[in-house]
């Protein structure tokens, strides 16, 4: 005979707490890994570029940012004559790579919207940690029917909004940084180039993929019997041990 729901709640607290604890060790660092890529503003790079020029003593190294990006130039000829470290906002009248400007407009868009996803982002990673905790809590899925539901849509959303993030930046300022950079070698008599991605693109990357497993946690941890859920899901009041436990 199948046990009464009391007697299954008292096999699985351990298994119920095992995972909603593995799922707040997880979304903790997804809201640390969140706030410091938003730093990408002005201090966290999302994206990197390199051009070196192979006939010139002269290697251009810059940094972009969510907001602004930083060049550094290492060397003596060519357009590093003169120039040691340079700051410039996207929407700035300076902005602009060795005589090129055509990433500057689709940095400041993919910035602009990466700081929009991101902290829509931030807001769904502090309302998962809180659904967590309740659906850890007893009395939370006794009190909030559809707790676990509203869970998973979270996380869902929260990986989301994470994903677009790292859309926007690959597809707009990322593939621009690139280009700039192929522009920079070809001006030039030869030479190499890199653009890779940075720290604060990478936080938001290992954020997406920690978000992802918390979700699958949650799907798989297990409910409340529905009779220890509340009686209101059926318009009348249980009888027995469990109708002492819920008052």
């Amino acid at each position: 005979p199948r046990a009464p729901p009391e007697a299954r709640e008292s096999e699985m607290p351990g298994c119920r707490e095992a995972t909603h604890t593995a799922t707040v060790l997880l979304l903790l660092p997804v809201l640390t890994l969140i706030f410091w890529s938003l730093q990408g503003r002005t201090h966290a790079a999302w994206g990197t570029s390199q051009v070196n020029y192979a006939d010139f003593d002269c290697v251009v190294t810059a940094y972009f940012g969510l907001e602004e990006y930083r060049v550094d130039y290492n060397g003596t000829e060519h357009v590093c004559s003169g120039q040691s470290e340079v700051v410039h906002h996207y929407d700035s009248d300076n902005c602009g790579l060795a005589g090129s400007d055509g990433f500057c407009g689709e940095c400041e868009r993919a910035g602009k919207s990466a700081i929009a996803v991101m902290s829509n982002a931030f807001a769904f990673s502090i309302w998962s940690l809180v659904v967590v905790v309740l659906r850890c809590r007893k009395e939370g899925e006794r009190r909030f029917r559809g707790l676990r539901h509203c869970t998973n849509l979270t996380l869902l959303f929260l990986t989301i909004l994470l994903v677009i993030s790292l859309a926007v930046w690959t597809r707009t300022c990322q593939k621009s940084i690139r280009i700039t950079a192929e522009d920079n070698i070809a001006s030039a008599s030869g030479g190499t180039f890199s653009a890779t991605m940075c720290a604060g693109f990478m936080m938001v990357l290992v954020a997406s993929v920690l978000s992802a497993l918390a979700n699958i946690l949650q799907a798989c941890a297990p409910a409340l019997p529905v009779a220890l859920v509340g009686p209101q899901q059926y318009g009348q009041l249980p009888s027995g041990p469990v109708a002492n436990e819920l008052l």
